[in-house]
């Protein structure tokens, strides 16, 4: 009986080494081999597998080079306007449907940040009224800047023929002071525009790059029309 036991108590611990061993001999291989082998392995078994790499469905940065083009519209007509305007390439913002997008523009080394707002289909039947009601009522609502814009100066224009204001204005604030132009036109089909808001310790090149934005817009008026009154809930936000 104790050398049936003897012999199963080496059976046993043999065994046991075995394993002792064979679990060294694999720490020792994994240990031993570099990180950039294991990062090849793995990339070879993927591909050997059938993996198929990720790929972006959209870049912001690829997609703000071509030239990213905003658009507002104004529909007492149907079809509706359309004012557009273009951003400069290499333009970055997270998310254009923000009530106040912000947009980065990089010039000459340095990191402008602009606000870019719309206004689509004023409440406003001529320029004069829809400077105010987006300037001076739009701006005291607290998802913009819960203040009126203190307007300076007008410079009158037109953009394809339509008669057109670019206004001066600044925006005082509790941080941060602003400053700003923007563009107003009026269309058969109504009023809409665009306002570019930068620092006001940037206002040199905040000033020329939002010209360079406005200078960039386009109108299209559809040639054949009809006349349409929009529901009031269309004309009370952009």
């Amino acid at each position: 009986m104790t050398w049936s036991l003897s012999i199963r108590g080496a059976l046993i611990a043999g065994l046991l080494a075995g394993c002792l061993v064979g679990s060294v001999s694999a720490q020792d291989s994994g240990q031993n081999r570099p990180l950039g082998d294991v990062a090849r392995k793995s990339r070879s078994d993927r591909q050997a597998t059938g993996h198929t790499a990720s790929k972006h469905v959209l870049n912001e940065e690829t997609e703000a080079a071509k030239g990213e083009v905003w658009s507002v519209s104004a529909c007492h007509t149907i079809p509706c306007a359309e004012l557009s305007i273009k951003l400069p390439p290499g333009a970055k913002y997270p998310s254009r449907y923000s009530q106040v997008p912000n947009v980065k523009i990089e010039r000459g080394g340095k990191t402008h940040d602009l606000k870019i707002l719309a206004a689509n289909q004023l409440p406003a039947s001529d320029l004069e009224s829809a400077k105010s009601v987006f300037l001076e009522d739009w701006f005291t609502r607290p998802y913009y800047f819960g203040a009126a814009a203190k307007l300076e100066f007008d410079e009158a224009t037109k953009i394809d023929q339509w008669d057109a204001v670019v206004t001066h204005f600044t925006i005082p604030g509790r941080v941060t002071n602003y400053r700003g132009l923007a563009l107003f036109v009026s269309v058969t089909s109504g009023t809409f525009g665009f306002a570019c808001i930068f620092r006001d310790d940037d206002s040199g090149d905040g000033t020329s790059i939002c010209e360079e934005i406005l200078n960039s817009a386009v109108v299209k008026m559809p040639e054949n029309y009809k006349f349409y009154t929009p529901p009031s809930y269309m004309n009370d936000d952009p």
